[in-house]
């Protein structure tokens, strides 16, 4: 460790190893915090540990203002004058100038594509935005892009709800830029986040984006997108209606969206990064 000068971490496990392995070092230690959850405040008996562990870092950096806040809360000022965001992001060129695949826009050119981008994990309630579609018109279909634990639920709500030829599981794929391109809307329909790629993703690729109005969506949507009540499949299906049938208000959310992916762009994180580790303990 000593040959190091600055050591930045990521999640728990590293962050108290790298802790523990810092003391007698003059390392300087940087961690990011990318989530609005954190188990660990369920131990009591944990947050004294927690309280040492961040008094090696140097600097602690949020994926997001919600995170910042969140993290001022659980200490007060114990380490407020530690804490700071630097937003992630991406690069929002590719998904700009990604192009539709023309496959798929031939094949559902008169078809409504809803598409939600995720992992098939319990955050992020896929089983939400299935049963909005039941309340959407025949012409309205959903991709479902990724793979993961709760896919087999998802698949099984599908067929009990009679979707089966409307609601479609493409796996994991690495054409997702173009993926987007070639969707209608983007949805994020996750119970929590901590800065949420595929919401800034969808924003980039010029559609618009809806997603639940939860932490780590709130901030990121609001005032560009749409958002609605979380769990709320009738009120999600009402706003995916209501944005693509109104051109007027399409137009205007599309570009909204566009507008606040840049914000997010790669560059700034980097340059955000760069900053802090150029700054003087």
């Amino acid at each position: 460790m000593k040959d190091y000068d600055i050591i930045h971490t990521h999640n728990t496990p590293c962050q108290l190893l790298t802790a523990i392995a810092s003391c007698g070092n003059k390392v300087k230690l940087i961690t990011t915090e990318h989530s609005t959850q954190n188990n660990r405040l369920k131990w009591k008996w944990y947050r004294f540990i927690d309280r040492w562990m961040y008094s090696r870092y140097s600097y602690i950096i949020c994926v997001n203002k919600e995170v910042e806040n969140i993290k001022k809360r659980e200490f007060h000022d114990e380490i407020s004058n530690k804490i700071m965001t630097v937003n992630n992001g991406i690069d929002t060129d590719i998904f700009i100038k990604a192009k539709p695949i023309k496959e798929i826009f031939e094949q559902y050119f008169d078809v409504k594509l809803i598409i939600m981008v995720a992992a098939f994990r319990p955050e992020k309630d896929q089983k939400t935005l299935i049963k909005s579609i039941r309340h959407l018109p025949e012409n309205y279909h959903l991709l479902l892009a990724g793979d993961g634990e709760c896919i087999i639920e998802c698949k099984k709500l599908v067929s009990k709800l009679l979707l089966d030829s409307r609601v479609h599981f493409l796996g994991i794929r690495n054409d997702i830029p173009s993926l987007l391109k070639t969707a209608d809307v983007v949805v994020m329909s996750s119970n929590y986040e901590g800065l949420s790629l595929s919401a800034i993703e969808g924003m980039a690729s010029g559609k618009p984006v809806i997603a639940s109005d939860v932490n780590g969506l709130r901030n990121i949507v609001n005032d560009a997108g749409l958002l609605f009540s979380l769990g709320d499949s009738i009120e999600l299906a009402h706003t995916i209606r209501n944005v693509c049938e109104d051109n007027s208000l399409y137009q205007k959310i599309s570009e909204r969206c566009l507008k606040r992916a840049m914000q997010y762009d790669i560059s700034k994180t980097v340059n955000g990064y760069a900053n802090i580790y150029t700054l003087e303990d």
